[in-house]
């Protein structure tokens, strides 16, 4: 045990490291203006001011991340869980190491939920936290201050609460734990709405069929937690019911469909562009120059019990969500299924490990090579690709900013 705790502790600050180096990376990628936006609120939420005024703006409202309440009053677009977490960092005086600190953790959530979906096989575990570090999509997201660091960190962790529930439904701290997981659940329902909703379906469901009496608790505690956001809206928008996106997006609808900023969003075109969505996922998860997801077809169905179809729910759900989701843009399309996809790395490293016994050793020895070398020099083209994409989406004065 003490092993494998040094063994953590060593992948935690290899991980914490390596995405402060990634930070001057990856400086131009595509969601550096969402972390200006987000970051420059949080500073002044730090401040003690939840509404920021000119003083704070530094120019910051030339695009849509940030909502101009008035001349000299302004809010950021997004939910506000993220931007109390980042402020917290800020007046710690630590707000650069935020990401890193994120990815550390969801990396050993992630190991101790490979374990419980594999009755403690600790080389699985290693290998979807090996998979989790080897990711451009999860080391780009670790590298900024977006909403989607802070959700996958409370995916994996409300996910690992749900298990501890289902395998001990008659321990004492039961309704501890169930309050703990309802207290997160709507924590991430603070951080991103939609998504967590891929979370919460699962969790009532599971409470449910292993645990009706944790059903009433757990759903009183996250209702209570989630109108925390009409508080918010009442004390920025001036309307409890007035959400800052809609103000970003006056008359559109956002989810559902209808007129959006790129045309009409309906059934077929959700289809259509879910299914980019899951081809760029698939790219872009580990960046093996084969699809992540073929890896779960040498998976025996027979070998999926109720916690692995527990894990897999979010990820099929957030595909689902989407569909109705028309605030689309394909380069953001890994991102929106990030927090489920986290929890297919164990069932990948499953599956190539079956791939693994009808091949013979040497040979997939030679092809782990070919893969870890083939993700590298991936990462190498996607971090240019981002640049591009950067060097067009964004304005400069953004970048320098969030850098400088």
């Amino acid at each position: 045990k003490k092993n494998r705790l040094l063994l953590l502790i060593i992948f935690g600050l290899t991980l914490f490291g390596a995405n402060i180096l990634f930070k001057e990376s990856y400086k131009n990628s595509y969601s550096i203006s969402d972390s200006a936006h987000i970051l420059n609120h949080a500073k002044a939420v730090a401040k003690g001011r939840l509404v920021a005024d000119s003083s704070d703006q530094r120019e910051l409202n030339i695009t849509y991340g940030s909502i101009n309440l008035d001349r000299d009053r302004w809010i950021s677009a997004y939910p506000p869980a993220s931007i109390f977490a980042i402020a917290l960092f800020e007046k710690l005086r630590i707000v650069d190491f935020y990401p890193a600190l994120l990815g550390a953790l969801s990396m050993i959530a992630l190991y101790f939920f490979a374990l419980n979906i594999t009755s403690n096989s600790h080389g699985i575990a290693l290998a979807s936290v090996l998979f989790f570090i080897l990711s451009p999509l999860f080391r780009i997201i670790f590298a900024e201050h977006t909403t989607h660091a802070l959700s996958i960190l409370l995916g994996v962790i409300t996910t690992n609460i749900l298990f501890k529930l289902i395998n001990e439904p008659h321990k004492r701290r039961t309704y501890q734990y169930a309050l703990l997981l309802a207290l997160l659940s709507g924590i991430l329902f603070l951080c991103r709405p939609l998504t967590s909703f891929a979370f919460i379906i699962p969790i009532l469901v599971s409470l449910f069929f292993f645990q009706k009496k944790l059903l009433l608790p757990y759903s009183l505690l996250l209702t209570s937690v989630m109108s925390l956001y009409l508080v918010y809206n009442l004390l920025t928008t001036g309307d409890a019911f007035t959400f800052s996106y809609n103000l970003a997006y006056p008359g559109k609808t956002i989810v559902g469909f209808g007129a959006t900023e790129s045309g009409e969003h309906t059934f077929s075109r959700g289809i259509s562009i879910i299914s980019m969505y899951l081809l760029a996922t698939d790219s872009s998860l580990l960046a093996l120059g084969i699809p992540a997801l073929l890896a779960l077809c040498f998976i025996n169905p027979r070998e999926l019990g109720t916690k692995s179809l527990i894990a897999l729910s979010p990820f099929l759900l957030l595909s689902i969500l989407h569909i109705f989701y028309n605030i689309n843009n394909l380069v953001y399309g890994p991102r929106f299924l990030s927090e489920g996809a986290i929890l297919l790395l164990p069932f990948i490293a499953i599956g190539i490990s079956r791939l693994m016994v009808y091949a013979n050793q040497t040979k997939i020895s030679l092809l782990i090579i070919i893969f870890i070398l083939n993700a590298f020099l991936s990462n190498i083209e996607l971090q240019k690709t981002y640049k591009e994409i950067a060097s067009t989406a964004n304005n400069k004065l953004l970048i320098d900013y969030y850098i400088n």
